[in-house]
């Protein structure tokens, strides 16, 4: 409750906030101004803490928008102001694996999904068996960046849903031809099937993820730099991991 309290707060009220839980809780630590959180914002580190490797490696990727105001101030005519607000969007890329957020990028809504995805991918670590993501990541490219990746592992099972218009092609590389084989599967027994038959219903993982952002942290950001936009989500989906692990039940056999 503490932290979607501060999340939903500006910077000055978060501080007092802060300053008056310490007070209840007899800690006696200072607590940054309103100013140096602004401006040492944008300089926090850019990657997540690496997640320990539990089995087959296994990334979900999926984007959503969050909204931005910005209140702009002017003069009309003889010692008149107007006020007007501009609304704009910036555009979340998350990467999901083991059950957690493992890379986050912020970029305006201009660029498309398949784009982001190098700057994605280039914050996980580790080996991945599996590649989930929906139809905004299908084409050639996203099938180069998994190629390119490999570094001799085997080739990862990419399971993106193809454009029912598309053609099957025959390629050399296994992995181009995973597509041919989705494409086919589509057209003989309909995409539904092919959800089932691929595992592709566990994209809801990462979709129950950007849900669990949207309703903790907040559907629009604070900050008015995109730099400072960036260190405010990362912050955001830290948060989150830690509070998966505080609340996440550990499950043994006992029998």
């Amino acid at each position: 409750l503490m932290v979607r309290t501060v999340f939903h707060l500006p910077l000055r009220q978060a501080e007092g906030f802060v300053t008056a839980v310490f007070g209840l809780m007899g800690i006696d630590l200072p607590v940054p101004d309103h100013t140096t959180l602004s401006r040492r914002g944008p300089g926090l580190p850019d990657r997540l803490p690496a997640v320990p490797a539990t089995g087959p490696g296994e990334i979900l990727v999926d984007s959503t928008g969050l909204r931005v105001v910005e209140v702009k101030s002017g003069r009309k005519g003889r010692d008149r102001k107007t006020t007007a607000k501009r609304r704009e969007w910036r555009k979340l890329h998350l990467g999901m694996g083991s059950g957690r957020f493992v890379a986050s990028e912020l970029t305006t809504w201009r660029r498309a999904d398949a784009a982001v995805l190098p700057e994605v991918m280039d914050q996980v670590d580790g080996r991945i068996d599996r590649f989930l993501a929906d139809g905004a990541f299908d084409g050639q490219p996203t099938y180069d960046l998994l190629i390119s990746r490999r570094q001799g592992l085997p080739i990862p099972e990419v399971i993106v849903p193809p454009r029912r218009a598309d053609r099957v092609r025959s390629r050399e590389l296994d992995m181009i031809r995973q597509r041919d084989r989705h494409i086919a599967y589509v057209q003989t027994h309909g995409k539904r099937a092919w959800q089932t038959a691929t595992g592709y219903t566990r994209r809801n993982l990462i979709e129950a993820g950007v849900s669990r952002y949207k309703r903790i942290i907040g559907r629009r950001l604070r900050t008015r730099s995109l730099a400072a936009q960036r260190a405010e989500t990362r912050i955001g989906v830290h948060v989150l991991n830690r509070m998966l692990d505080l609340g996440r039940p550990i499950t043994q056999r006992v029998a």
